[in-house]
């Protein structure tokens, strides 16, 4: 299973099985995205903005856009996280 797979917040065994399940119903990858989703809507400069000084180039552009820039910040996110800590060990 690799990182991005694994719980978000995972059951160390000081739970009860079954006690909070949706604790451990996100991964990873679908929390980080959805906090990058949630960024990139709150931005007052953002993609859903209706005007052209946006720095994203994604002004009122379709939600899958949206969804698909979330999606390649997370991976980025994720693969560099993986990269820095096979080079600690």
């Amino acid at each position: 299973m690799s990182n991005a797979d694994k719980p978000a917040f995972p059951n160390d065994g000081m739970l009860p099985e079954g006690a909070f399940g949706w604790m451990n119903g996100l991964t990873k990858r679908e929390l980080v995205a959805a906090m990058a989703m949630q960024g990139l809507l709150a931005n007052a400069g953002g993609p859903i903005q209706a005007n052209g000084m946006s720095g994203w180039g994604l002004v009122n552009c379709k939600a899958e856009v949206v969804a698909d820039v979330a999606i390649n910040l997370t991976d980025a996110l994720l693969a560099k996280l993986d990269e820095k800590k096979e080079g600690e060990e």
